[in-house]
């Protein structure tokens, strides 16, 4: 499971809503979407802008997925704006995940 698989299952509820806004949800997704990327050493910093340091990927396909939007781009941008980017569509691709993992 990765972090934005965790991050999902502790911020919804037992009634099935989120415990938080949808703002602070969905960026809190793509937050740890790059988390994951930075851990498993596929992206660093330098001049605080995100860069690819390792492109192979990781074997899990969400996260796979958005190591190749990184890396696509052809140009380093800051974290907050791969946060943002990732938002998008991190809730919709976590949740369908879990649900086909039948995690939830």
């Amino acid at each position: 499971m990765n972090l934005a698989e965790e991050f999902a299952l502790l911020a919804y509820g037992d009634d099935g809503a989120p415990d938080t806004d949808n703002v602070r949800l969905d960026h809190g997704l793509g937050g740890a979407l790059l988390l994951e990327l930075a851990i498993s050493g596929r992206v660093g910093l330098e001049d605080q802008r995100v860069v690819v340091t390792d492109p192979t990927p990781t074997g899990d396909p969400l996260v796979d997925q958005a190591l190749d939007r990184v890396a696509g781009d052809g140009r380093a941008a800051k974290p907050a704006h791969w946060v943002k980017k990732f938002a998008k569509d991190a809730r919709k691709l976590t949740l369908d995940r879990l649900v086909a993992q039948e995690r939830c």
